[in-house]
């Protein structure tokens, strides 16, 4: 009957996808997220000359988030992004 929402945001690329691999990896910890919140930091012009400039992963596009998203929302979690 908990509620739980995690927000991930430590502007560091590699320990926030560590994080987020372990968290969706383990189906038990997986399964105590309702909401997840990401500023996914992508290649992505706009945001990068926006204040992302080095805090972003250089092979990952837009695309990339999209799927992303996408793929936690399929394991229950109401997802989100924010810039």
């Amino acid at each position: 009957s908990d509620f739980v929402a995690f927000k991930l945001d430590i502007d560091n690329y590699a320990a926030e996808n560590s994080i987020l691999s372990d968290l969706s990896g383990d189906p038990a910890a997986a399964a105590l997220v309702d909401e997840f919140f990401l500023e996914y930091h992508v290649n992505f012009q706009p945001m990068v000359q926006q204040g992302w400039a080095g805090t972003v992963d250089e092979n990952k596009k837009l695309a990339d988030a999209f799927k992303l998203f996408h793929s936690l929302r399929k394991l229950g979690w109401r997802a989100h992004s924010w810039v």
